[in-house]
């Protein structure tokens, strides 16, 4: 399985809840990575996905991997860590079960949210067992819901479509 080691550095704010990495053309090629393709991104026991977008020129050649804010909280990374990349195949998921996470989000609050608006938001989006998502424009929003993704059919690394099925437990 080739893979490569990273550091991490924090994404820009405009990648944020977009659940990118950039990382350069180099370490592209050696992986055989396209741009938009899904990576496996492994720290330690912690796994998760992000989708490949192009590094600045300012930056090749350093070994580093830009994450946003939640690829970066869901693998507990901090700037200077160091990460494993890998290239993976990451089919659809035909089913994701989510379940609310701390902070508790108020079962009145789920309400508005429908099945859809998750859909939407979380389309072509890198999904994995165990990752939280939220659903505002940054973590930190207050409006922002998080949700523990508990399920997804199938196992490992998918991605939200147009079929799968979403299911929210209380």
């Amino acid at each position: 399985m080739n893979t490569k080691t990273l550091k991490v550095q924090a994404g820009s704010h405009g990648d944020d809840g977009s659940g990118t990495v950039r990382i350069d053309s180099r370490t592209r090629q050696a992986l055989g990575i396209k741009l938009g393709d899904i990576v496996e991104i492994t720290k330690g026991n912690k796994v998760t996905g992000g989708i490949v977008r192009r590094l600045s020129t300012n930056d090749k050649r350093k070994g580093i991997i830009q994450m946003d804010c939640w690829v970066r909280a869901n693998l507990l990374a901090s700037k200077g860590d160091k990460v494993e990349i890998r290239k993976i195949d990451s089919p659809q998921a035909s089913k994701v079960t989510l379940i609310p996470a701390p902070p508790i989000t108020r079962p009145s609050d789920l309400h508005w949210l429908s099945r859809f608006k998750i859909r939407t938001r979380f389309m072509n989006r890198p999904l994995r067992t165990g990752i939280i998502i939220y659903l505002g424009e940054t973590k930190d929003d207050e409006r922002s819901m998080a949700f523990s993704v508990k399920e997804t059919v199938p196992e490992g690394t998918v991605t939200m479509g147009g079929k799968t099925k979403v299911i929210i437990k209380e």
